[in-house]
C-alpha cells in the first residue's frame, strides 16, 4: 500500500486508493476503517447482484423445463415468479430472454454424449468422440 498508493485484493487488483496513514494502519495489522466500510458496501452489492443472477438462472431453467415438458402451467409459473421478483425487487429487476430459454431447451434435447463433447476442450473432442463411439 505504501509504495503503490492503493489497496489491493488477494489477486493484486486495485480495490481503492490508500493514504500513507492507511498503509501504516494496515502494516500494524489493522484494517483502515474507510477501506473496511467500502469493502462492506461492495460485499452487499455483490451479494445482491449474485442473488438476482441466481434467481434469473432458476427462472430461466424452470421456464425451459416447462417448454421441454410441454407444460404450460410450469411456463406460466416461471413467468409469474419473474413478475413477483420484479415487483418485490424493483431495484434488481430481471428479464428472461426467449433466446436464453430456447437455448436451454435445445441443450435439454441433446444426448449425454453430445453434451459431453460440447463441454470438452476443442483439442480433446476428436479423441473423446472416438472413445465414445467405441
Amino acid at each position: 500500500m505504501w509504495q503503490t498508493g492503493m489497496y489491493r485484493n488477494g489477486a493484486g487488483q486495485k480495490v481503492s486508493d490508500a493514504t500513507p496513514g492507511q498503509a501504516i494502519t494496515k502494516a500494524l495489522g489493522f484494517q483502515p476503517a474507510s477501506i473496511a466500510a467500502e469493502q462492506r458496501s461492495m460485499a452487499v452489492e455483490k451479494q445482491s447482484t449474485d442473488l438476482a443472477q441466481n434467481v434469473k438462472k432458476e427462472i430461466t431453467g424452470a421456464w425451459a423445463q416447462g417448454l421441454f415438458d410441454k407444460d404450460q402451467q410450469a411456463v406460466q409459473a416461471a413467468r409469474d415468479q419473474m413478475l413477483k421478483w420484479n415487483t418485490d425487487n424493483p431495484e434488481w429487476r430481471i428479464s428472461v430472454s426467449q433466446p436464453a430459454v430456447l437455448q436451454k431447451v435445445k441443450a435439454m434435447r441433446q444426448s449425454k454424449e453430445d453434451r459431453t463433447l460440447k463441454s470438452a476442450p476443442k483439442g480433446q473432442r476428436a479423441t473423446l468422440r472416438a472413445d465414445l463411439q467405441d
